[in-house]
């Protein structure tokens, strides 16, 4: 008989960034919750980390990514929120990973036309009796960019 496999689930984090997400979430009372409100508690913090833009500057050389938009930056996208959430829940214990696809509006027997201008990234993260949930920490300012109108 076959062995079922198992999927290996890792919460992945140089020793340095889960230190100074730690820190970031003890400042912030994160650590504290039950384990259970954790993920919407982090969702909830990295969300009103700044403002949604597409615009956003640079992050200076040598910083650490998550840490610095966390605590310097003024805004950010998709991108830059999915990471700080899947880093932060990874530091604190929660299993969780960052997924990249398109987000559009469709209609149901419509055709939908999809564009790099759709392409978002969010987290996962994986609870043990409802497998991987998907949590969206962008805020809710976010809008798909509209597409260029170019026939193809």
């Amino acid at each position: 008989m076959k062995k079922p496999q198992t999927q290996t689930i890792t919460l992945k984090v140089s020793e340095n960034t889960k230190e100074k997400m730690l820190e970031i979430a003890k400042k912030h009372g994160l650590d504290q919750m039950p384990l259970f409100y954790i993920p919407t508690m982090v969702k909830e913090f990295i969300s009103n980390q700044g403002y949604y833009s597409l615009n956003t500057t640079k992050m200076p050389d040598g910083n650490d990514f998550p840490v610095w938009f966390i605590n310097e930056a003024e805004s950010g996208y998709c991108v830059h929120y999915a990471t700080a959430t899947a880093v932060m829940l990874r530091a604190l214990g929660i299993p969780a990973r960052y997924v990249t696809g398109y987000y559009v509006y469709a209609n149901a027997n419509e055709w939908t036309q999809v564009t790099s201008d759709n392409a978002h990234a969010w987290v996962e993260y994986y609870d043990k009796a409802k497998g991987w949930v998907a949590l969206e920490a962008t805020p809710s300012s976010f809008e798909p960019v509209s597409s260029n109108d170019v026939d193809i």
